[in-house]
């Protein structure tokens, strides 16, 4: 039972390390164009989705103990 959470976390995760990579993306264009509002917007998008990811490996990492405890 423990494997089907695993790969329901599987999605969000590779959709978050996703969003991280255009926010990248996005932080170096608004440095290449001087656009200060681009690096801000996409610091605090890529931030929140850092914490996504960091929520999902943390719940992947329960899910793990929980099953070599049981």
């Amino acid at each position: 039972m423990q494997k089907g959470i695993d790969k329901k976390l599987l999605i969000p995760f590779i959709t978050s390390i996703g969003f991280i990579a255009i926010s990248v993306n996005s932080i170096f264009k608004g440095i290449d164009q001087h656009q200060t509002w681009r690096i801000v917007l996409a610091s605090v998008g890529g931030l929140f989705f850092v914490v996504i990811a960091a929520i999902i490996i943390n719940a992947f990492i329960k899910n793990r103990k929980t099953t070599a405890e049981g």
